[in-house]
């Protein structure tokens, strides 16, 4: 049987906008994203990782420099720890004459030397928290009695430097400007016809500036 015309559903209308235009459809959840709104989250990410990376370079450079600033820090210790001693001995030349001071509640073995003759003077003081002033002439008088033959001015004596040895076992060197320095300590033998007997010079406690020393200033425990 035909099909009644009259009972057939119309097509239902399409919507119209307020000036009878079609209105454009809208992306819903479903709708594909536009390149802008992809292209926000990437440069986020970009920035965001460029941020990390230079985050992470400043924490290395941070650590890097405490690391060397605690190096530094130890080293430094370290060697005010080594010169505890040797910074308590005092050495210059004031006139004609040498002064020596001790100013450390420990004996210490000290020699005058002279490197461009090869020759040393083996002090013996001066005594703990004591210093004692060595006349040029006497050092020159000396050493002409053990070594006849050897030209010694008191011009010669400019170079004059003080090597000692610290309670620890260390040997340092001062020379006439007043600088410090680690160096090398040779015991005397005493033996006849050594190098060492030849080269070296032992002054003794009853020596005249010996029974002169003084109060060293600044002395105290270590």
């Amino acid at each position: 049987m035909a099909e009644d015309p009259t009972n057939s559903n119309p097509p239902d209308p399409v919507p119209t906008t307020g000036d009878g235009s079609t209105p454009t459809p809208t992306a819903g959840d479903g709708s594909t994203p536009s390149s802008e709104t992809q292209a926000v989250p990437a440069s986020v990410l970009a920035t965001g990782r460029a941020l990390v990376a230079l985050l992470t370079l400043i924490i290395a450079g941070a650590t890097l420099y405490l690391t060397f600033r605690s190096d530094d820090r130890d080293t430094a210790e370290a060697q005010d720890r080594e010169r505890l001693y040797a910074k308590q001995v005092g050495f210059y030349r004031t006139g004609d004459q040498a002064a020596v001071a001790n100013g450390s509640t420990h004996f210490m073995p000290m020699r005058l030397v002279l490197p461009s003759k090869h020759v040393w003077w083996d002090l013996q003081g001066p005594e703990p928290c004591k210093q004692v002033w060595i006349p040029f002439s006497f050092l020159i008088a000396g050493m002409h009695e053990k070594l006849p033959n050897l030209p010694l001015s008191e011009d010669d004596l400019a170079d004059l430097q003080l090597r000692f040895q610290d309670p620890a076992g260390r040997a340092w060197s001062i020379d006439r400007t007043g600088a410090l320095s680690a160096t090398t300590w040779t015991a005397s033998t005493g033996e006849e016809g050594t190098q060492l007997d030849r080269s070296d010079l032992l002054l003794y406690p009853d020596e005249p500036w010996m029974t002169k020393a003084q109060i060293s200033a600044g002395c105290g425990p270590s």
